[in-house]
């Protein structure tokens, strides 16, 4: 909702929010949550706290951008100054491989966390490309509001960091002859649709590799998508160990990801892309703007991540002009 429809919100609420995470963040071992109970009570692991062994992985890199972006809605310069020290600990803390600069879940005993929360029943280990993502996505962020506060050291570090880990992605976990990216070095090392979407969209994807992305998108565009909606593994693929298979996360076709996905698409594909997004929006009218699809079965009707978050791509697609993708 902050990365689309921030104006839903008051800045006094877009404040109050930013704070209620930002307090939250844990003083020992500066961990960042999951969510926060009704009650305050604090969660740093999904399910109420139970999945995982250790706090989930994204919980810092979604702080650093609800803070930035209530920053970017408010244009409030004490969003930043009162945040940025918690913030700067919580990314720091982040799990990550020193020979990579990626983040990374261990596969030692005891040592286990939920990844990135679109695939939290997906046990991945190794090196992981979503998470990694979203760390360059915050190093990025947090580097251009330590700018603000006039540290520029610290945000040369924050910058450095972001420029590793995209090469370290590149380097790590792109796979030439697929033509996209794997989703981990070690247990689920396959090839992550969604993944490999936001890649083009940060721009960690660029030129020849974003050009192949898109290409597969579209060679394979009625295995990925359903209604518009997508998959997060190519067709007849299902996580190592996961869910169910064609349920959920291990299947299930979710409108998230389609914002990045058309994005990607329409380096190649225009139509296709504008096709897509059509596609989604008349499944939205008919059946409801649900959680995810899989055939006639439909979840949870009402999901905000779903309205919200296509919007990115979809108004990408109109900047560039792309005719049709206006959606009144």
């Amino acid at each position: 909702m902050l990365e689309t429809c921030a104006d839903a919100f008051t800045s006094d609420e877009l404040v109050a929010s930013c704070r209620l995470f930002v307090n939250a963040i844990r003083e020992e071992d500066a961990a960042a949550v999951d969510c926060v109970k009704f009650t305050g009570e604090l969660i740093f692991k999904p399910g109420y706290g139970r999945m995982g062994s250790k706090p989930v992985l994204d919980g810092a890199p979604f702080t650093v951008d609800v803070v930035w972006l209530t920053w970017k809605q408010t244009g409030d310069p004490r969003v930043v100054a009162e945040s940025i020290d918690p913030l700067v600990r919580a990314m720091a803390a982040m799990p990550v491989n020193p020979a990579t600069g990626l983040a990374h879940i261990s596969s030692s005993p005891g040592e286990d966390r939920c990844p990135y929360g679109f695939t939290d029943t997906v046990a991945k280990r190794g090196d992981l490309l979503f998470d990694s993502l979203l760390v360059i996505q915050a190093a990025r962020r947090l580097s251009e509001m330590l700018t603000a506060l006039g540290r520029t050291d610290d945000a040369r570090h924050w910058e450095e960091a972001a420029a590793r880990a995209a090469e370290g992605v590149d380097r790590v976990l792109w796979d030439e002859s697929a033509g996209l990216y794997l989703a981990a070095t070690e247990q689920c090392r396959q090839h992550d649709i969604w993944g490999s979407a936001f890649a083009v969209w940060l721009g960690v994807a660029d030129g020849e590799r974003a050009r192949r992305i898109a290409t597969v998108f579209r060679d394979c565009h009625d295995g990925i998508c359903q209604r518009g909606q997508v998959r997060h593994l190519p067709k007849r693929e299902y996580w190592d160990r996961a869910c169910p298979p064609d349920t959920y996360q291990n299947g299930g076709y979710w409108a998230t990801p389609t914002g990045w996905f058309v994005h990607a698409l329409a380096l190649v594909d225009a139509d296709k892309a504008r096709q897509t997004v059509v596609d989604l929006v008349g499944d939205f009218a008919r059946r409801g703007i649900c959680e995810w699809v899989q055939g006639e079965t439909t979840r949870l009707p009402g999901y905000v991540a779903s309205a919200t978050l296509p919007l990115q791509g979809i108004r990408a697609l109109r900047e560039l002009g792309l005719r049709g993708c206006v959606i009144a």
